[in-house]
């Protein structure tokens, strides 16, 4: 997934219609999640709070962007199986920098849960730049620098890294 948030962007000219149809998508009815699919990030902790989400919203489903290691993308499905959210679960894999901003901008909510440990604890994420500056709203786990970027702005929230808090901000 490409580095940095183009400020140039407009969000209200994006065209999100062929990000949607590739993926079957219905615009503002997904969560997204742009960036490595590498282990050490947990992502797996995203399919419970799908599966908590579902519970009062049953027709939202999850979109990750990027990964551009196979064996990791085919990690995550087998987990999304084992979870039982691969029917609403979306692996888009490496995507260009047009699509990467289509399918945010007509996201409902963009998630940055990073664990809270010392390999994440102070990182600075991207993404949470561009859901923002895509108007799309963020769900991040309190870390310093993930409360900076959306509790001032309003534009998000920092919530505990647990399912239940993520699933209860969706």
């Amino acid at each position: 997934v490409p580095m940095g948030a183009d400020t140039s962007l407009d969000p209200d000219k994006i065209d999100s219609n062929p990000f949607c149809a590739r993926y079957g998508l219905s615009p503002d009815q997904y969560l997204v999640y742009i960036g490595s699919m590498n282990p050490l990030r947990n992502l797996e902790f995203m399919f419970e709070v799908l599966s908590k989400a579902r519970e009062s919203i049953p027709s939202v489903k999850l979109v990750l962007v990027g990964g551009s290691d196979e064996s990791r993308r085919e990690r995550l499905q087998s987990l999304a199986k084992q979870y039982g959210v691969s029917d609403a679960t979306v692996f888009t894999g490496w995507v260009t920098e047009t699509d990467l901003n289509r399918g945010v901008a007509a996201a409902a909510i963009g998630l940055s849960p990073l664990p809270p440990n010392n390999v994440f604890r102070t990182n600075s994420p991207t993404k949470v730049l561009e859901y923002l500056n895509l108007k799309v709203p963020a769900v991040t786990t309190r870390t310093p620098e993930q409360i900076k970027m959306v509790e001032p702005s309003g534009a998000g929230t920092a919530v505990d890294y647990t399912p239940e808090a993520f699933a209860d901000a969706v």
